[in-house]
Parts: C-alpha cells; structure tokens; sequence
C-alpha cells in the first residue's frame, strides 16, 4: 500500500511538473500582460510560462535584479519573488535563524511580496539536512518546509 501511494504522489509530482510550459508573449492573455506592464515597467529579459490552468508565471529583470512573479488568467497579481544576499536579510530575521536552527547556513534567500505583505524565504542547510522556512521581517516564523 505505501509503495501504491509513493507512485500516486509521484505521478501527482510528475504531471503537476510537467503542465508548466513556456509560452510565448502572445499567447498570454492581454489583461495580464498588462497588469504584469502595469506592475513592472521598465522590465527586460521576460519569459512567460503556464503555470497552471489558471495561472501564468513571467520571469524578468528588474532594478537589476532577477525576479518571478505569478498573475492569475485574469490579470490579478499572487505574488513576485526575488533572491536577495544572506546579508540582506534583515537582523531579526538573521537572529532567529541562529538561535533556532544552529548550526545550519543559509543556502538561499528571498524576499517574497504577495497582497497580503512581504516575507522572506529562507534555506538553511547543514550537512545533509535541508529546511526551509517562510519568516516575516520581525523574524517569526510563518511556515516550515
């Protein structure tokens, strides 16, 4: 029964992966490229893909950073996403990271901006140990991954 349910999940990974397609500027649906125009004026590099059925996701370079961000069919904007240096997190995200996960180096950051505010997703490793977490600027803890 566990090895029927990993290739159920499996399968659910696999198709979820696979739906996400590149497209092309004109097969985006005009109201989000403007809401994503709107948003994001001035930005180069783009590259749109669908994310989901419901979903399309633009990779781009703005203010000379590398981001993502997610708008949905209708034009209405889920969330950007940026990679930012450790050193730029903020110093009491920094310190909760050192009192709570010991040990652990920080592999990856970014600052995650969604309608209802921004975060910072966070990766820590430590030798083979992986966790990732969702921290506000205050340096809660929103979510463990």
């Amino acid at each position: 029964m566990k090895k029927l349910m990993m290739i159920i999940f499996c399968c659910g990974l696999i198709t979820a992966k696979s739906f996400a397609q590149k497209v092309t500027e004109a097969e985006v649906p005009q109201v989000v490229n403007d809401a994503f125009v709107a948003k994001f004026s001035g930005a180069t590099e783009i590259q749109w893909e669908k994310e989901n059925a419901t979903e399309f996701e633009v990779e781009f370079t703005f203010n000379a950073k590398s981001y993502s961000a997610n708008f949905t069919a209708d034009g209405t904007w889920k969330e950007t996403e940026y990679k930012i240096k450790s050193t730029e997190l903020p110093s009491d995200v920094k310190s909760t990271i050192t009192k709570e996960y010991v040990g652990y180096t920080i592999s990856k950051a970014e600052v995650v901006e969604s309608p209802s505010g921004s975060f910072y997703e966070v990766r820590l490793t430590k030798e083979d140990l992986k966790v990732e977490l969702v921290i506000d600027k205050s340096g809660k803890i929103i979510k463990k991954k």
